[in-house]
Parts: C-alpha cells; structure tokens; sequence
C-alpha cells in the first residue's frame, strides 16, 4: 500500500511541474564583470488590472530560484545601491519549463567625460496655453559601463511651468520609468540615475500663456565647455512663427524626420514668442470650443447649412426607392 502512495505522489509531481515555470535569476555586475547581492528582489504579476505583486525577498543571493505559475508576464526586479532593474519573463518563457535570466546591474560614477546629451522640444499651441515635451537624448559611454548619479543632471524648466509628468526609458530596459522631479534652487534634477547605453528623458510640462523663457540647461553647459549649445524645436500648428530673443532659429532637414528648427542660443536664456499664427483645440468636438464654429454667426449659418440638406435629401430619398429597414 505505502509503494503504491509513493508511485502516485511521483505521479502527480511532474504534473505539478508542468504548470509552472523554474526561473533562475542571476545579478551580474556590469561595472566590475562579477555576480553581484541584490538589496531586495521582487516578482511582480502583469495582468489587465495591473501590477500584482507576487514576492518581495529582502537580501537575496547572487543567484534565486523562482517558481512561476504559467498564466501572466511578469517582472522580476532586483534593487542595487539604490537603482532599480528589471528583467521581464513573457509568455514565451513561461512555455518552459526552465529559463535562466541574467540582471545587469552596476556601479555609479560621478564622472561626466563619457556623457553626450542631445536636447528638443515638442511645442503644442492650444487656445488656453502651450503644452511642451522637453525631450533629452542621453548617451552614456562610460568605460567600464557604470550608471551616472542623478543628482549632476541639472535641467531648467520655464519659471511659470506646470509640470505634468517626467519619464525616463533605456535601450536595455523593457518599459519607460515614471521620475520625480526634484527642485534645487533654480534648477531640476530626477531620482533615477543615467544607465549605460542611450536613454531618453521627457519631461512634459504645460505654460499658461504663449511666451516660452528657458535658460540653458546646467548639464548642457558642463559637458559642451566652449561649444554653441543647440536645440531642436517642433511645433504645431505648422504655421507658426515665433519670434525669438537671446538665440537664432535655423530650419534645417532632418534625415527620416523631415524639416525642424534648430535653435541655437547666443544668450543664457532664450525667449520664444509664439502669439502669432494659428492654434488648436484640445476638444474641437464641444460647442464652445469648435474651430469652426467660433462665432455665433458662424454656427447660425452652420445649422442653416445642415437644416437645408436634410430637407433636400428628404425628397431624393423618398423618390429613388430606398427603404431603410432595421432587422429583426
């Protein structure tokens, strides 16, 4: 009777096995090539309501094995010297029954030698205020690779900015990071540090009115030294034409982007005035805020135009033999 138990326990296990997936989870050091002891390792659940959080290991080892159940992706990140990385295990990998994933982490340095940055601005005029992505290409080529503290990329934002939202993505990652923005007198930095490789940085802020005053960003005047700083402007509607002091704007091709506007500042803040020309409507579907229909004499012509149609396709209709019918 007991061989027989066991015969149906030994069963029943690869059974259990088949259900889910083994994941063994290295943290290699990027900066130093050598494994690596994570502060804390968490496994977090991708599902349609959300992030689940499944497991949260204070203190792992340098290697962990991790028991998934073959259902949604899921997150595995690991947190070292106060960064965050993660790797994901998608619904490929859980078609196994074993996969062995590797997390890179590194150092961080303080050294900006290696640091490029390349800045440009997406403008969006609407009729209450100007909406703008500050877009930041960031190339960090550090050699050995190790991650640039956060706190030495100083950007200035327009005194009257409202800051709608910051995030920060990188080639090696699987999804962009919300960041917070941290003010130090005058200027921002964020709480994420800069990985190797190239990332991107934006941050999306709204003006009330139409003139845009930014200084240069702190980080550009370190790292260029003597160098013309740059930046490329975008905006829309296409037919605007702001005037601009303390810099000049050159219009220029760019290859698989077509025309934009390169401004160069001659000043340590320039002043973009973009009251003239057109603008749009963040809801041209409400009444009161219709691009056609603006004045009250344009939407009474407007209803006269509809009312007139309606009552000329009335007789066509009726005299071409059409029936419109609904089904049962």
């Amino acid at each position: 009777m007991k061989r027989q138990i066991r015969l149906f326990l030994l069963f029943l296990l690869p059974l259990g096995l088949f259900s889910q997936t083994m994941v063994q989870v290295s943290v290699w050091n990027g900066s130093t090539s050598t494994f690596a002891k994570p502060e804390k390792l968490e496994v977090i659940e991708l599902s349609e309501q959300g992030m689940n959080p499944l497991k949260t290991i204070e203190e792992p080892k340098e290697q962990y094995q991790i028991l998934l159940e073959k259902k949604s992706p899921t997150l595995i990140r690991v947190h070292y010297k106060n960064e965050s990385y993660v790797e994901l295990i998608n619904s490929e990998d859980l078609k196994k029954n074993f996969i062995s994933k590797r997390i890179i982490v590194y150092d961080t340095t303080d050294n900006l030698s290696n640091l490029i940055v390349h800045t440009g601005m997406q403008v969006t005029k609407y009729k209450e205020n100007l909406e703008i992505n500050m877009i930041y290409a960031i190339q960090n080529k550090s050699r050995p690779p190790k991650t640039i503290r956060a706190e030495l990329l100083q950007f200035a934002l327009p005194e009257n900015a409202k800051i709608i939202q910051a995030s920060l993505s990188n080639e090696n990652s699987p999804m962009p990071l919300r960041v917070n923005l941290i003010k130090n007198q005058d200027y921002y930095s964020i709480d994420k540090n800069i990985k190797p490789g190239n990332s991107e940085l934006i941050i999306q802020i709204e003006i009330p009115n139409y003139i845009l005053k930014k200084k240069v960003d702190p980080i550009l005047s370190r790292i260029n030294n003597d160098s013309k700083i740059v930046s490329v402007f975008m905006w829309r509607p296409q037919d605007l034409k702001p005037t601009i002091q303390g810099g000049v704007i050159e219009e220029k091709s760019v290859p698989n982007l077509g025309s934009a506007n390169f401004v160069y500042y001659e000043e340590p803040e320039i002043l973009l005035d973009f009251s003239k020309g057109s603008f749009l409507y963040k809801n041209p579907l409400k009444a009161y805020s219709n691009p056609i229909f603006d004045t009250r004499t344009k939407t009474v012509i407007g209803i006269a135009l509809g009312l007139f149609l309606i009552f000329l396709l009335i007789p066509i209709i009726h005299t071409s033999g059409i029936r419109i019918t609904k089904n049962a």
